[in-house]
């Protein structure tokens, strides 16, 4: 609404200017000034027309139901999804259904038409069906072997990371990584997810990402294959 609003101020003030140009008498800039008016009040009713068409467009969307919130937290993102009684935590990676309306953060988002303070972390648009299936599948606890989890505690790092069916309980100051696997990035940071990428991010993150919080991790060779296979099971 502010937006029109301005644009609105703008039109009128075009049409103020090209009612002062016509009125003067054929001069060098008149026809400029002229010609430069007309522009701007075309360009600027045409914005106002496809912001109230996008803004009646996504009120008419069919509701999700679903309340997302979105926290930022230093260097990563938690994001919290709630819809009737499935509640879920993921990070870093905002999932959306494409065409319908949800709340994130408290106001009404229509994914790619209504984006109110859009966050900055990477935004998936999905078709309602493939989002169900993404709902469902991270309201899953992780499938994860007892050695493999053993070597995510041994190795000290369910002290900061969530892995629900393994470590359900920690001091959640870094990303949960239940379903890490089907996460296109890592950190937040545009590095893909692939094995080479995330080896490095686990010994040295700050090579990466210069603001990383991640300490340093220093493994035997073994240790190091294991945790990377571990997070690379993560689906």
């Amino acid at each position: 609404m502010t937006f029109i609003a301005f644009a609105i101020a703008v039109i009128a003030w075009s049409l103020a200017v090209l009612r002062w140009a016509i009125s003067l008498r054929r001069g060098r800039g008149r026809g400029a000034m002229v010609m430069l008016s007309c522009v701007v009040v075309v360009i600027a009713g045409a914005s106002i027309a496809l912001d109230v068409h996008a803004m009646w467009t996504a009120r008419s969307a069919p509701s999700s139901s679903l309340d997302i919130r979105v926290v930022r937290h230093g260097d990563w993102w938690q994001l919290d999804y709630a819809r009737d009684r499935v509640r879920v935590t993921t990070a870093n990676e905002l999932h959306v259904p494409a065409g319908e309306r949800f709340t994130l953060n408290g106001r009404v988002v229509v994914a790619g038409l209504l984006w109110p303070d859009k966050p900055a972390t990477p935004i998936v648009v999905q078709s309602r069906e493939e989002f169900d299936r993404w709902l469902a599948n991270e309201a899953r606890p992780a499938n994860v072997p007892l050695a493999a989890a053993w070597r995510f505690r041994e190795d000290g790092c369910a002290y900061c990371h969530v892995i629900r069916g393994v470590v359900n309980e920690t001091w959640r100051v870094a990303p949960d990584l239940t379903h890490f696997a089907t996460r296109a990035t890592i950190a937040a940071s545009g590095l893909p997810n692939r094995r080479g990428q995330l080896t490095g991010w686990v010994v040295h993150s700050r090579g990466v990402k210069r603001e990383s919080a991640m300490p340093d991790n220093a493994m035997r060779p073994e240790e190091l294959h294991a945790v990377v296979a571990l997070l690379e099971s993560l689906h």
